[in-house]
């Protein structure tokens, strides 16, 4: 595994198809899991200016377990920013704070979002908590209404609402600000919507807790969550575009997020407006979180030491390279086979005077690499052959080598590897060959010198250019 192949994952929040069931299925999905050819988009170089990166025998690096280490680093430094921002704004002895005053703080009672919905919706905060509980043990078991509420559900015995009365409430809030028969105001002249009141009241409460003097680099995970919503023509969105999932062919709503890549922790989300794109919403909640300075969305934030990661379907071309990479930031992620902007497609039909390199599924495990110099940073794109037929394709903007990332098989292999004993390496390598040998694998006449120099612990690494040594 290379690790150059990240992966970023958040909460889901889903919503069924039926009227008034809300589902939550889990983690993140992707907007399209098939790839198709796409328009090129502005600002992305074409697939010719991206070089080839040149074979190397003294610059790659291989690692045994590293990325854990450096995930639980960060989540570290997260939580500990965590408990101090807490701190200084509840008066609160930072070794006292749990997660329970973190959740408390964003939605409990007494917190500015509780107290938002309370008097919008004239409830107390009884009524509160039983709607909070039963929507946090629905997200819990990635069930709709129907199933949660069913009399055989394995949680029947916690539920502290009637099915009926929990419905009520989602219903109350998407009627909120309804106008009148026969009155009409264009949407910049209404009254906020309260999805739109408890959107800014809960991404000011994640700023001032997770970004608000945070010191170091802030790691970002940017995804988007679904929701899946059955309404009619009549129905009033507020504002809210109402569109159709490709890949699970509902109709529903997009909820864009953002959250830390190390402890998880939501940072930043936005609701998909009627004239919005991916690439709108994603600049939007960027601006949100570092634009603190004016001068509209032309004058970029500063995004130095901020790192971005997403799979393929959010590492939008255009938003790496027309606002991300201008701004200073730091990219990592999967990527799609488009016509512009990344330099690898594979198992794809493509048109003659299509430049990408296109790469064969069959054939030894491979890593292709290209770079591109853009707004003073090197942007380094890669296609990785398993050798099993598969191929993966990513970008990355912070390695400056190659880097091999090894995952061991249990806790003890790993700490076996970097045992300080001067023969561990060897005996790994005697470990794997006598495997091989048992398996009566056969060794390729053109790679017994290979063979021969691992068993004698003197391989050298080197990397292919374009799958040639």
């Amino acid at each position: 595994m290379s690790v150059w192949e990240s992966e970023y994952l958040s909460t889901g929040l889903f919503d069924d198809d039926k009227d008034d069931q809300f589902y939550f299925p889990g983690i993140g999905d992707e907007l399209d899991n098939i790839d198709v050819p796409s328009a090129p988009e502005e600002g992305c170089p074409p697939p010719e200016q991206w070089a080839d990166v040149e074979a190397s025998f003294d610059a790659t690096k291989f690692t045994i377990d590293q990325a854990k280490q450096d995930q639980w680093n960060l989540a570290k430094n997260e939580i500990t920013h965590l408990r101090s921002r807490f701190s200084e704004l509840c008066k609160k002895e930072e070794e006292n704070v749990v997660l329970w005053d973190i959740f408390d703080f964003y939605v409990g009672s007494k917190s500015k979002f509780g107290s938002l919905m309370k008097n919008e919706l004239g409830i107390d905060d009884e009524l509160y908590f039983k709607f909070m509980h039963t929507a946090c043990l629905q997200a819990a078991m990635n069930q709709s209404p129907t199933q949660l509420f069913f009399e055989k559900s394995p949680v029947s015995t916690d539920l502290v609402m009637m099915k009926e009365e929990y419905v009520k409430m989602w219903r109350d809030m998407s009627v909120k600000g309804k106008m009148d028969a026969g009155s009409y105001f264009g949407e910049g002249r209404r009254e906020p919507h309260l999805w739109e009141k408890a959107e800014r009241c809960l991404n000011e409460m994640l700023h001032s807790l997770s970004i608000t003097n945070r010191r170091g680099t802030i790691a970002i995970a940017l995804d988007d969550d679904k929701v899946w919503v059955a309404m009619t023509n009549l129905f009033d969105t507020f504002g809210v575009k109402y569109t159709t999932h490709t890949k699970d062919n509902r109709k529903g709503i997009v909820i864009h997020t953002a959250i830390s890549t190390g402890a998880q922790v939501p940072i930043n989300g936005t609701v998909e407006r009627v004239r919005d794109s991916a690439v709108s919403c994603f600049t939007r909640m960027i601006q949100f979180l570092f634009h603190r300075n004016g001068g509209g969305e032309d004058d970029h934030p500063n995004l130095l030491n901020v790192l971005i990661g997403s799979d393929r379907g959010y590492m939008l071309v255009a938003l790496v390279f027309s606002f991300l990479i201008h701004c200073g930031c730091r990219v990592i992620g999967t990527t799609k086979r488009v016509v512009q902007g990344w330099p690898f497609t594979f198992n794809q039909k493509v048109k003659k005077d299509d430049k990408r390199k296109m790469i064969d599924e069959n054939g030894a495990p491979t890593l292709y690499v290209k770079k591109i110099k853009k707004d003073h940073q090197t942007l380094f794109a890669t296609a990785f052959r398993n050798g099993s037929g598969k191929v993966n394709t990513t970008i990355s903007s912070i390695h400056r080598n190659h880097h091999w990332e090894g995952v061991a098989y249990s806790p003890s292999d790993a700490e076996f590897y970097h045992s300080s004993a001067p023969n561990v390496r060897s005996t790994m390598v005697q470990r794997a060959m006598a495997r091989v040998e048992k398996l009566g694998l056969p060794i390729d006449p053109d790679c017994e010198e290979l063979v021969k120099n691992l068993r004698e612990n003197e391989i050298k690494v080197v990397t292919m250019l374009q799958g040639k040594i």
